[in-house]
């Protein structure tokens, strides 16, 4: 992927992860496209944030894994960035406030970047790995990430963790084809 920039990092996202690009089409219809929305914090927490949120809080198969290791392998891009903007972003946006029980969930999946900066910044970083994660958290949806998730992993989204509170529906997509189990 090329150098991510603040100014595209909408585009970029889909681009990287295809797979949200029906959620973020959604999300430019009702918020507005790139540039005329209410700026790339809210696409990337409501959205990108989100996917890897629900992604976490689902049982480990081969795919969900997969989308999650792509999900913070562009967050580690992210943190590569020369925009010192998208640096911040994916900290914000996705690493800051987290309690320990994310932390825990996402610790195999982040790279060397992240885990440097959560260990800089973060005070539940270093005894994450104690923390109770069988209780799922509130997560709310309100771009139809959820719907995505479930297409993507092959279930109902009813299986999927968190609550859509988005109007209307994803146009129907077809299945892509499920690589692994």
């Amino acid at each position: 992927m090329s150098d991510f920039r603040f100014s595209k990092i909408e585009q970029q996202l889909t681009e990287a992860l295809p797979e949200i690009r029906p959620t973020a089409n959604f999300y430019w219809q009702t918020e507005g496209s790139p540039g005329e929305d209410s700026g790339p914090y809210i696409f990337f927490e409501g959205l990108f944030a989100a996917y890897v949120e629900v992604l976490l809080w689902l049982p480990s198969i081969p795919r969900r894994d997969e989308l999650l290791q792509r999900a913070f392998s562009i967050a580690e891009e992210m943190f590569a960035s020369a925009d010192r903007d998208v640096q911040d972003l994916v900290a914000i946006g996705l690493l800051e406030g987290r309690d320990p029980a994310w932390l825990k969930r996402a610790k195999p999946f982040l790279g060397r970047r992240a885990a440097a900066w959560l260990a800089a910044y973060h005070e539940n970083w270093g005894n994450c790995s104690v923390a109770n994660d069988k209780i799922l958290p509130k997560i709310l949806d309100g771009y139809h990430v959820r719907t995505v998730v479930a297409r993507e992993l092959h279930l109902h989204e009813a299986e999927v963790p968190g609550e859509t509170y988005a109007t209307g529906r994803l146009p129907d997509a077809p299945l892509q084809p499920r690589s692994g189990g």
